[in-house]
């Protein structure tokens, strides 16, 4: 009994070690490589700017159109209003006549500097566009890279996987069911630490100092002991 209860707790020693193992592989397998998500990142904020910066080119057009039709009536005013000097009668008549067309031609001075800025923010605009579009499908490029040499990652620690999960099964399956059940339960409710060493009177899973009768009760290895504290499972190790 003695003697198949210490075999028990060796090969649970062991599933434990499997496990450990298999929680970070686990956890590797999941992660995502830093270099992946900074420049998933860096194309997010690319395609926000290249956005933002097509939202402004388009606005731009609208208001240049706008410009250019408000330029037009400027021009067709001014051609109506010079037309108009020779047919004045009066001095009065015609200086108010001269003051139109210095406003409409100050009018339109300011509309054509307007469409003037407007051409060149849309040049500019264009331009970085462009630059953008160009860092972009760069980094979709590098992002393809990456994201093949992580599929290689990925699949090698699959393989790792499987292979210590099937050598956690094979020992676990040589342990007691009740008492694999039960470790079962404690690593589930442990975050997988179910089944700790006892170092320097001390539990490796919570580093409480265990009292010497309990110490003394580990080192028969004759029964299951639990932490008070944490409740796992523990071994005395040898040295």
């Amino acid at each position: 009994m003695v003697q198949q209860l210490y075999d028990d707790m060796r090969l649970l020693a062991e599933v434990q070690g499997f496990d450990k193992v298999i929680q970070k592989l686990g956890m590797e397998k999941d992660e995502v490589p830093p270099g992946i998500v900074a420049i998933r990142q860096e194309i997010g904020r690319i395609e926000k700017e290249v956005a933002e910066m097509e939202n402004e080119l388009e606005n731009l057009r609208k208001e240049r159109r706008q410009k250019e039709r408000e330029l037009d009536e400027k021009l067709e005013s001014l051609g109506k209003y010079r037309a108009q000097k020779n047919q004045v009668k009066t001095n009065e008549a015609y200086s108010a006549l001269l003051k139109e067309i210095q406003d409409v031609e100050t009018e339109k001075f300011e509309s054509e500097e307007n469409v003037l800025v407007f051409m060149e923010r849309a040049e500019e605009l264009t331009r970085l566009i462009g630059e953008k579009k160009g860092r972009l499908a760069k980094c979709g490029e590098e992002l393809v890279s990456m994201e093949e040499e992580n599929k290689k990652r990925v699949e090698q620690l699959e393989k790792e996987l499987l292979k210590y999960t099937e050598e956690r099964n094979l020992r676990g399956s040589k342990v007691n069911s009740d008492l694999l059940s039960r470790y079962e339960k404690i690593k589930k409710a442990k975050d997988g630490l179910a089944f700790v060493a006892v170092r320097n009177n001390t539990c490796q899973g919570c580093f409480m100092e265990l009292p010497p009768q309990v110490v003394s009760e580990l080192m028969k290895r004759d029964k299951i002991i639990t932490c008070e504290r944490c409740s796992r499972l523990l071994y005395w190790e040898e040295k």
